[in-house]
C-alpha cells in the first residue's frame, strides 16, 4: 500500500467532526494536488487558502479575478 493510500485511509477513518491539515513546502511540490486528492477520496470539503506569495508580480485585475474565483468556489461548496 502506498503512502498516499495510507494517509487517505487515516483521513477516512477519522471520527472527528473537523479534520484539518496544513501542507507546507516549496511551490510546485504537489501540495494542492495532494489536498485535492484527500478531499475527493474522503468527501471532505477542500478549502483553498489565498497566500500573498502567490500574487507577487501579478497585476491588480489578475489578483482580483483569482481571489474572486476562490471565494466563488468556496460559496458553491457545501
Amino acid at each position: 500500500m502506498s503512502v498516499l493510500n495510507k494517509l487517505t485511509n487515516i483521513i477516512l477513518g477519522s471520527t472527528r467532526q473537523l479534520s484539518t491539515a496544513l501542507l507546507y513546502g516549496p511551490s510546485g511540490t504537489g501540495k494542492s494536488s495532494l489536498a485535492t486528492h484527500f478531499a475527493r477520496q474522503s468527501k471532505f470539503t477542500y478549502v483553498k487558502i489565498i497566500s500573498p506569495e502567490r500574487y507577487i508580480g501579478v497585476g491588480t485585475y489578475g489578483r482580483i479575478n483569482s481571489m474572486t474565483k476562490v471565494f466563488t468556489d468556496a460559496y458553491k461548496s457545501k
